[in-house]
Protein backbone atom coordinates (compact mmCIF):
# COMPACT_ATOMS: atom_id res chain seq x y z
CA UNK A 1 0.00 0.00 0.00
CA UNK A 2 1.13 3.55 -0.50
CA UNK A 3 2.27 5.51 2.49
CA UNK A 4 -1.02 7.76 2.82
CA UNK A 5 1.03 10.77 3.88
CA UNK A 6 3.49 10.73 0.73
CA UNK A 7 0.45 10.26 -1.66
CA UNK A 8 -1.66 12.83 0.33
CA UNK A 9 1.72 15.55 -0.40
CA UNK A 10 1.82 14.24 -4.01
CA UNK A 11 -2.15 14.39 -4.80
CA UNK A 12 -2.61 18.29 -4.75
CA UNK A 13 0.91 19.44 -5.93
CA UNK A 14 2.52 22.74 -4.56
CA UNK A 15 0.99 25.50 -3.75
CA UNK A 16 -2.76 24.33 -2.95
CA UNK A 17 -4.90 25.33 -0.41
CA UNK A 18 -5.35 21.52 0.94
CA UNK A 19 -2.03 21.46 2.07
CA UNK A 20 -0.42 18.60 4.16
CA UNK A 21 -1.36 19.34 7.70
CA UNK A 22 0.32 17.52 10.50
CA UNK A 23 -2.69 16.34 12.41
CA UNK A 24 -3.71 13.97 9.82
CA UNK A 25 -0.47 12.19 10.82
CA UNK A 26 -2.28 10.32 13.35
CA UNK A 27 -5.07 8.47 10.76
CA UNK A 28 -2.53 8.21 8.52
CA UNK A 29 0.01 5.84 11.12
CA UNK A 30 -2.39 4.00 12.37
CA UNK A 31 -4.24 2.62 9.42
CA UNK A 32 -5.30 -0.39 9.34
CA UNK A 33 -5.46 -0.44 13.22
CA UNK A 34 -7.62 2.51 12.42
CA UNK A 35 -9.90 3.32 9.91
CA UNK A 36 -11.69 6.35 10.00
CA UNK A 37 -12.63 9.77 12.54
CA UNK A 38 -14.86 9.87 14.96
CA UNK A 39 -15.69 13.34 13.99
CA UNK A 40 -18.65 15.26 12.42
CA UNK A 41 -16.37 18.43 11.71
CA UNK A 42 -16.07 18.98 7.65
CA UNK A 43 -12.47 20.36 8.58
CA UNK A 44 -11.47 16.27 9.12
CA UNK A 45 -13.24 14.79 5.78
CA UNK A 46 -10.36 15.50 3.51
CA UNK A 47 -7.74 13.30 5.25
CA UNK A 48 -10.51 10.57 5.70
CA UNK A 49 -10.57 11.07 1.64
CA UNK A 50 -7.27 10.93 1.26
CA UNK A 51 -6.93 7.72 2.97
CA UNK A 52 -9.31 6.23 1.13
CA UNK A 53 -8.13 7.10 -2.21
CA UNK A 54 -4.96 5.33 -0.89
CA UNK A 55 -6.26 2.35 -0.28
CA UNK A 56 -8.54 2.04 -3.62
CA UNK A 57 -7.35 -1.23 -5.62
CA UNK A 58 -9.75 -2.16 -8.22
CA UNK A 59 -10.29 -5.79 -7.12
CA UNK A 60 -11.53 -4.49 -3.55
CA UNK A 61 -13.70 -1.65 -3.51
CA UNK A 62 -13.12 1.21 -0.73
CA UNK A 63 -16.53 1.96 1.12
CA UNK A 64 -16.38 5.57 2.47
CA UNK A 65 -18.87 5.13 5.48
CA UNK A 66 -20.69 8.36 6.03
CA UNK A 67 -23.96 9.63 7.95
CA UNK A 68 -26.76 8.99 6.27
CA UNK A 69 -27.17 13.26 6.77
CA UNK A 70 -23.90 13.98 5.09
CA UNK A 71 -24.47 11.97 1.61
CA UNK A 72 -25.05 14.83 -0.33
CA UNK A 73 -22.55 17.33 1.25
CA UNK A 74 -20.24 14.38 0.90
CA UNK A 75 -20.78 13.99 -2.65
CA UNK A 76 -20.49 17.19 -3.84
CA UNK A 77 -17.04 17.64 -1.80
CA UNK A 78 -15.68 14.53 -3.95
CA UNK A 79 -16.69 16.44 -7.24
CA UNK A 80 -14.98 19.53 -6.00
CA UNK A 81 -11.81 17.66 -4.90
CA UNK A 82 -12.09 15.70 -7.84
CA UNK A 83 -11.83 18.44 -10.09
CA UNK A 84 -9.00 19.95 -8.00
CA UNK A 85 -7.24 16.80 -8.10
CA UNK A 86 -7.52 16.06 -11.87
CA UNK A 87 -6.55 19.70 -12.64
CA UNK A 88 -3.54 19.60 -10.86
CA UNK A 89 -2.65 16.06 -12.05
CA UNK A 90 -3.83 17.08 -15.48
CA UNK A 91 0.10 16.54 -17.71
CA UNK A 92 0.36 13.02 -15.79
CA UNK A 93 -1.22 10.39 -17.65
CA UNK A 94 -0.30 7.84 -15.33
CA UNK A 95 -1.08 9.59 -12.40
CA UNK A 96 -4.37 10.35 -13.47
CA UNK A 97 -5.44 6.64 -15.06
CA UNK A 98 -4.54 5.84 -11.28
CA UNK A 99 -6.63 8.49 -9.38
CA UNK A 100 -9.39 7.66 -11.68
CA UNK A 101 -9.50 4.04 -10.65
CA UNK A 102 -9.03 4.95 -7.37
CA UNK A 103 -12.36 7.38 -7.76
CA UNK A 104 -13.78 4.88 -9.42
CA UNK A 105 -13.19 2.08 -6.43
CA UNK A 106 -15.13 4.57 -3.74
CA UNK A 107 -18.06 3.38 -2.89
CA UNK A 108 -20.54 5.14 -0.44
CA UNK A 109 -23.05 2.74 1.21
CA UNK A 110 -26.30 4.42 2.07
CA UNK A 111 -26.23 2.26 5.47
CA UNK A 112 -23.62 1.21 7.29
CA UNK A 113 -22.47 -2.62 6.47
CA UNK A 114 -23.50 -5.13 9.43
CA UNK A 115 -20.18 -6.55 8.77
CA UNK A 116 -17.27 -5.09 8.00
CA UNK A 117 -15.95 -4.12 4.63
CA UNK A 118 -12.66 -5.52 3.29
CA UNK A 119 -11.45 -1.87 2.82
CA UNK A 120 -13.36 0.64 4.57
CA UNK A 121 -12.77 4.28 6.00
CA UNK A 122 -15.09 6.51 8.09
CA UNK A 123 -16.03 9.91 8.95
CA UNK A 124 -18.74 12.28 10.24
CA UNK A 125 -19.90 10.18 13.02
CA UNK A 126 -20.17 11.65 16.64
CA UNK A 127 -19.46 9.81 20.17
CA UNK A 128 -23.38 9.66 20.50
CA UNK A 129 -23.93 7.62 16.88
CA UNK A 130 -24.65 4.04 17.66
CA UNK A 131 -22.25 1.69 15.71
CA UNK A 132 -21.63 -1.51 15.15
CA UNK A 133 -18.62 -2.55 17.21
CA UNK A 134 -16.19 -3.57 14.71
CA UNK A 135 -16.39 -0.13 13.23
CA UNK A 136 -16.96 1.83 17.12
CA UNK A 137 -12.93 0.18 17.77
CA UNK A 138 -11.58 1.13 14.96
CA UNK A 139 -11.97 5.31 14.49
CA UNK A 140 -10.14 7.82 16.01
CA UNK A 141 -11.35 10.55 18.81
CA UNK A 142 -10.48 13.51 17.46
CA UNK A 143 -11.05 17.31 19.21
CA UNK A 144 -12.44 20.17 16.72
CA UNK A 145 -9.72 20.86 13.55
CA UNK A 146 -9.36 24.29 15.26
CA UNK A 147 -8.14 23.44 18.46
CA UNK A 148 -4.11 22.98 18.84
CA UNK A 149 -4.68 19.56 19.86
CA UNK A 150 -6.23 17.89 17.21
CA UNK A 151 -6.20 14.72 18.79
CA UNK A 152 -7.76 13.31 21.83
CA UNK A 153 -5.90 11.55 24.45
CA UNK A 154 -7.60 8.52 24.13
CA UNK A 155 -9.33 6.22 21.51
CA UNK A 156 -12.96 4.92 21.04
Amino acid sequence: MTDPECFHRRLFGRGVKQSFQPQYLKLYKEYPEKCGLLSSDTSWFLPAFVLALTIAEEIYPVSLIIPKSRHQWVVSEIEQQGRLIFRVRRGHRDAVLILRNAFSSLRLPVRIPSEEPKRWVSWGFSEDTILPSWMKAKLVKVAPFADDAPFADDVV
